[in-house]
């Protein structure tokens, strides 16, 4: 199965759902800079330019609740 529209959406959604999830799909896709992830719901290609979207959007939507959910640990 290939998630063709909304990439980004499902790959942010994926990540706010789970911090767990979170931290393994940055390693894949931003620590390590591939476009390809497999997921449980399938493979999920990423464009250049979906690849720089997810980036920016990971940044500013899915970092924030991390932060906050670690701080509120402590």
């Amino acid at each position: 199965m290939n998630i063709n529209d909304g990439n980004v959406n499902h790959l942010i959604g994926q990540c706010l759902r789970s911090k767990a999830d979170a931290k393994w799909i940055y390693d894949i896709l931003i620590s390590r800079k591939h476009t390809k992830i497999d997921l449980i719901t399938g493979s999920v290609h990423l464009t250049p330019e979906e690849h720089s979207e997810f980036v920016t959007r990971f940044s500013s939507e899915v970092e924030p609740t991390i932060w906050e959910s670690s701080f509120r640990k402590h």
